[in-house]
């Protein structure tokens, strides 16, 4: 693992002796919520995201997990695209109508039409380079277009000294001056930040 004195960004150096996509694909499906707090904290997270940015929207969801996220959104929103590379989920558990599921890895094809809001959590450090990664979250979005972007926080790792959170599925480990570094330098601005 390899750290930048400046702005405490962390990186696994020598990736490409680490497992790849298949891990992600054929996994059991990620981040299905187990108990009602766990569903409470999405509706949580869509009330900080804000009405406004929902409601009668195109969203782009990247790495939906389960997809109940999407769900969620898909009750006020226009659209829902999830692009989620585990093949376990399928268009079986995503019954509303207005959900497209893209089953593969995240690469913006102007076939797919503008968004108004992208949301990505807990992805982008899992991304070899997350900046190119960016660039393509922002390419999606129309001109007036927002992105929710999430990742753990390697602040709380030095803080604490929590080492046993620096594992092989994490490729990046942003302190949050390295990753609004890296947004604006993919195009993105922040508007408003949670921790």
């Amino acid at each position: 693992i390899v750290k930048c004195r400046e702005c405490g960004h962390a990186y696994i150096q020598n990736y490409n002796s680490l497992p790849d996509v298949d891990l992600y694909s054929e996994a059991p499906i990620p981040a299905n919520p187990v108990n009602p707090e766990m569903v409470n904290k999405l509706h949580f997270l869509l009330k900080w995201i804000g009405e406004d940015y929902l409601k009668n929207k195109r969203v782009l969801e990247i790495g939906s997990g389960s997809g109940h996220l999407a769900r969620i959104i898909a009750q006020q929103a226009k659209s829902v695209t999830i692009v989620e590379l585990n093949k376990s989920l399928n268009k079986e558990l995503l019954p509303e109508e207005n959900i497209n599921l893209i089953s593969e890895d995240y690469k913006y094809d102007e076939s797919m039409g503008l968004f108004d809001l992208a949301i990505c959590r807990q992805v982008i450090e899992h991304i070899p380079n997350p900046i190119n990664f960016i660039k393509e979250i922002n390419n999606c979005l129309k001109p007036d277009g927002h992105a929710y972007l999430e990742v753990p926080t390697a602040d709380y790792i030095y803080i604490n000294n929590m080492i046993w959170d620096f594992h092989y599925q994490h490729i990046q480990y942003f302190t949050k001056s390295s990753f609004i570094n890296g947004m604006n330098q993919a195009g993105l601005f922040l508007n408003k930040y949670h921790y």
